[in-house]
C-alpha cells in the first residue's frame, strides 16, 4: 500500500510521499540522497506548503512536477487506467 499524504505537509511526510510514489526519469527509485538533495534544492516549495498546512501529497506533487520526477504510484487509487498508448 502506497502513502497517500493526506495529513498536512511535513518536511518527513513530502520525503515519504515521494519515495512511495515518484522515481527518477530512467526508472531508478530515489534514494535517501536523491530525497534529500530534491527537499533541499526544492525547499522553497516545502516551506511554503507546510506554512500553508497544504496537504503533504499536493507538495510533493509540486517538487516532483519542478524536479521532472516521473509518478510510480498506484495508479488505481484514482480510479483511472494509466494511458499507455495501446488500445
Amino acid at each position: 500500500m502506497t502513502y497517500h499524504g493526506q495529513e498536512n505537509a511535513t518536511r518527513n511526510r513530502v520525503r515519504r510521499y515521494l519515495k512511495e510514489n515518484y522515481r527518477d526519469p530512467d526508472g531508478t527509485q530515489l534514494s535517501d540522497a536523491r530525497l534529500t538533495e530534491l527537499l533541499t534544492d526544492h525547499a522553497g516549495i516545502v516551506e511554503r506548503g507546510v506554512e500553508q498546512l497544504s496537504h503533504a501529497y499536493y507538495v510533493g506533487d509540486k517538487v516532483a512536477e519542478a524536479a521532472g520526477l516521473d509518478w510510480s504510484g498506484d495508479d488505481n487509487d484514482t480510479g483511472e487506467e494509466a494511458d499507455d498508448g495501446e488500445a
